[in-house]
């Protein structure tokens, strides 16, 4: 009997021995196929964020390269160029775009290199536009040179800069800017122009001055549509020439005169102007000028201003006037005009001459010295009075 029971435990152990061992076995057959799934796990990550690493490189989207090659266990030790060339685009990402212009550059042997210092160039120009620096965005994409659309945006970062100097109202350096735009041949300068105008146009109206405003605002016509704001400035810039006019600012009110042309009263007003600077004698109104000027008696100061210089007044006043029995006249030969008259008057002179509605009597030799004989309304065309200094008198005389 126990001999029977000692075969039996030894038949046991012989079991379990076995048993343990394929346990073992099992245990390390699942072990390599961990590793070895481990191993395809670390080679399918290598490959897929290499392969991701590569398409952004070339797609130059280097925030999604850096991002797939960080996720590369080691990375800088299995691929050192491309981690060279990460390491650059990570300047990029960083916003140090000098410093990666300058890493891609020491890149000599790295064939993408040359197109990455491009490409660090003009995520500089582009960060400075977006960011609306746009004076800085335009010497970056100088410096990008003809790469992707550097040329066109430059000339868009000039324009937006001319578009911020309106804003600030600073007129004249957006101007210069969008003057040479314009000559570049660039289409969206010439709706930059308009507005600029318009702008600067709107500043004066807002100031009260329409006359400048006005003047500003026919810029912009070679631009733009003008028409809706037209008739306001028109209106404004006219009744601000007549203030202008009346408050003896002739040369101001001609200005915006002559801009206005038909509308309203513009050019009889004009001619008005024009005759106040015929005391200047080479400036002195034509004959049809004269006949247009007399049409506008009683309009403002038509009356007065055709007596109040020398030249007006020896034109209107040329030829005989007659009435009750007394006369002026003014008559002309080839060298110079003469002076006759029958009414009361000293015995004083040598030569005559009309200022301010007057007639004054000066010594050849002493021109200094001006005695006043007559003043001189005039009521009509055909119709003067004259006041005589000497006796106190008006007379009313009538063209003969």
């Amino acid at each position: 009997m126990p001999q029977e029971t000692f075969f039996y435990s030894t038949s046991s152990q012989q079991s379990a021995e076995q048993e343990a061992k394929k346990r073992k076995k099992r245990v390390i057959v699942m072990a390599l196929q961990v590793l070895y799934l481990l191993i395809i796990a670390l080679v399918l990550i290598v490959l897929v964020n290499k392969n991701t690493t590569t398409r952004s490189i070339e797609a130059l989207n280097y925030q999604e390269a850096v991002a797939a090659f960080k996720r590369i266990p080691l990375g800088g030790v299995l691929f050192p160029k491309d981690s060279a060339y990460v390491a650059a685009a990570q300047l990029v990402v960083d916003k140090k775009f000098d410093e990666a212009a300058a890493a891609f550059g020491k890149l000599t042997d790295d064939p993408r290199a040359e197109v990455a210092v491009s490409e660090a160039k003009y995520q500089k120009a582009v960060y400075a536009f977006k960011s609306g620096d746009f004076e800085a965005a335009s010497e970056a994409f100088k410096d990008a040179g003809e790469y992707r659309d550097s040329v066109l945006m430059e000339k868009e970062s000039r324009c937006r800069l001319a578009a911020k100097f309106v804003a600030e109202t600073e007129y004249d350096q957006a101007f210069l800017i969008l003057q040479k735009l314009l000559r570049e041949k660039y289409e969206p300068a010439t709706q930059q122009m308009y507005l600029a105008y318009l702008s600067k146009a709107e500043l004066f109206a807002s100031k009260g001055n329409y006359a400048e405003g006005f003047e500003v605002l026919l810029k912009a016509e070679k631009y733009g549509d003008i028409s809706a704001q037209l008739p306001r400035f028109q209106e404004n810039a006219y009744q601000e020439a007549i203030t202008l006019y009346r408050e003896g600012k002739p040369d101001k009110a001609k200005l915006v005169f002559s801009k206005l042309g038909d509308y309203l009263r513009a050019k009889d007003y004009l001619l008005l102007t024009e005759a106040r600077d015929s005391w200047f004698e080479y400036r002195s109104l034509s004959g049809a000028d004269m006949t247009k000027l007399k049409a506008l008696i009683g309009f403002e100061d038509t009356a007065e201003l055709l007596v109040e210089y020398d030249s007006l007044a020896t034109d209107f006043l040329l030829g005989k006037w007659k009435g009750n029995g007394f006369y002026f006249e003014i008559t002309q030969d080839a060298k110079s005009y003469h002076v006759g008259f029958n009414l009361p008057a000293y015995d004083f002179g040598d030569y005559y001459i009309f200022e301010g509605g007057r007639m004054l009597a000066f010594l050849k030799n002493d021109q200094a010295n001006k005695k006043p004989f007559f003043r001189i309304t005039v009521i009509s065309e055909d119709c003067i009075e004259i006041y005589a200094y000497n006796g106190g008198e008006t007379y009313r005389l009538y063209r003969d």
